[in-house]
C-alpha cells in the first residue's frame, strides 16, 4: 500500500497587501510551511507528496518563488505531484514552464497531471 501526503492551497506569492506590511510575513511563512511540509512527508516515510491545485497565487509570481519552492520540494528526495489549480493553471507562460522542474532531479521532479 501507497502512503502519500496530500496538500494544497499553499497559494507562493500572495500579495496579501489587505494586512499591509506583515504581508511580507505571511509570504515567508508561505515559503516555510512548505520546508514544513517536507519535513513532515520524510517523517512519516511517505512515498509521494501529492500537491492538488493552487500550488502558487497566479501564473505571473516572481520567478524567483517558483525556483525557491522547486528547491524545497526538491529536497523531499521522492516524487512530488503537482496538479494545476485555478490559480495556477497549466497555460502556456505558466509557472509550470519554468526550468526549475526540468533540473530538479528525476526522483524528485514534479509532475503536472
Amino acid at each position: 500500500m501507497s502512503r502519500f501526503l496530500h496538500t494544497a492551497d499553499w497559494q507562493i506569492g500572495m500579495k496579501a497587501s489587505h494586512v499591509g506590511e506583515a504581508g511580507t510575513r505571511i509570504r515567508d511563512e508561505r515559503l516555510a510551511a512548505a520546508t514544513r511540509v517536507v519535513k513532515a512527508a520524510q517523517d512519516a516515510g511517505v512515498d509521494f507528496i501529492l500537491i492538488a491545485g493552487d500550488t502558487f497565487e497566479d501564473s505571473g509570481v516572481d520567478r524567483v518563488l517558483v525556483q525557491k519552492v522547486a528547491d524545497i520540494l526538491a529536497g523531499f528526495g521522492g516524487p512530488v505531484y503537482l496538479i494545476p489549480g485555478n490559480h495556477d493553471p497549466l497555460v502556456p507562460g505558466s509557472v509550470w514552464e519554468h526550468p526549475a522542474w526540468k533540473s530538479m532531479s528525476r526522483s524528485a521532479s514534479p509532475v503536472a497531471v
